[in-house]
């Protein structure tokens, strides 16, 4: 699994968007559950916004695709190791780094690029509402004893992203790849 940032999130602010009681036994548990199901199921950190060097492999071509929907902003790119001047690309708010036309395509090695940026977001209200959803759903059963319905069994924090959150949680996640 992926190392992410702190999430910094507690039960007393997401229940500023969902009423549940945050002196529920084990809320912090299941803050911390919903978040990490959130991350790995959108495969990137998602919030808070964080700075750091994302190592990524080349694809040959002249977009290199970031694991990543929100970039604020693209601080240096090295290609194997030599550092590409921010004149010879540009870079969308999405999360992709272009090449300029009158420069060679990304290399093909894995680990080629190097990209250090500002990428997340700071406070995504509807996201952290879903949260707060899942959260609300899980301290109505604090012990985590799973819920069986005929041949089926439901238990932890994946089965809360249901409905409205499991469609939020949609927009933020990265599309599949191969």
């Amino acid at each position: 699994m992926a190392e992410y940032p702190p999430h910094g999130l507690t039960a007393e602010r997401l229940a500023t968007y969902v009423a549940f009681d945050t002196a529920t036994p084990n809320v912090g548990v299941a803050v911390d559950a919903a978040v990490d199901y959130l991350r790995a199921t959108a495969g990137w950190h998602v919030f808070p916004e964080v700075t750091e060097t994302l190592v990524l492999d080349g694809d040959g071509g002249h977009v290199l695709v970031l694991p990543t929907l929100r970039v604020s902003s693209v601080s240096s790119v090295r290609m194997l190791g030599d550092l590409v001047a921010s004149t010879a690309y540009s870079w969308s708010q999405n999360g992709e780094v272009k090449l300029k036309a009158d420069h060679a395509a990304w290399t093909e090695e894995y680990r080629g690029v190097e990209v250090t940026l500002t990428h997340g977001f700071s406070d995504p209200p509807r996201l952290l509402k879903a949260l707060a959803q899942v959260v609300a759903t899980a301290t109505l059963n604090p012990l985590g004893i799973p819920e069986v319905i005929g041949p089926f069994q439901f238990t932890g924090a994946a089965g809360s992203w249901s409905g409205e959150p499991a469609a939020t949680l949609e927009r933020f996640t990265l599309p599949w790849r191969a």
